[in-house]
């Protein structure tokens, strides 16, 4: 089994990517229109919905620290329901980036399947 030092490592890979990527569109250094699907009419309609994807990526990002610092809760229901929600959302986002844009196909679908990855690995350290 993948030890979980490196589980958690690529799950903090991916929440820093994605935060990454919605400050660099609120910066304008990438284009709104690359993102989302293509389906912001303007700036000021991605730039709320990087906020809120910016706050649901730090919420979960300290859901997952939280799971490292206190270790005993990943035996939890608590977190097989959590995290198995994660994994199902982060297979909805992966799948919802293959539809996008070409740079979601072709860079944020990667960062979408290390999120995948890792969040399956955490639902199965569940099981140990």
């Amino acid at each position: 089994m993948i030890p979980i030092e490196i589980t958690y490592s690529l799950a903090f890979l991916f929440y820093i990517s994605v935060f990454l990527i919605h400050v660099l569109v609120l910066n304008g250094k990438i284009s709104f229109k690359l993102v989302n699907g293509g389906r912001s009419k303007n700036f000021k309609e991605q730039q709320k919905q990087s906020q809120v994807s910016i706050l649901i990526v730090v919420i979960f990002f300290i859901y997952v620290l939280g799971t490292m610092l206190f270790p005993s809760f990943r035996g939890t229901i608590v977190f097989l329901v959590i995290t198995s929600l994660l994994v199902l959302l982060w297979l909805l986002g992966t799948l919802m980036q293959l539809l996008g844009t070409k740079f979601e196909k072709r860079v944020v679908v990667w960062i979408n399947l290390i999120g995948l990855c890792s969040h399956i690995l955490l639902l199965i350290s569940y099981f140990e």
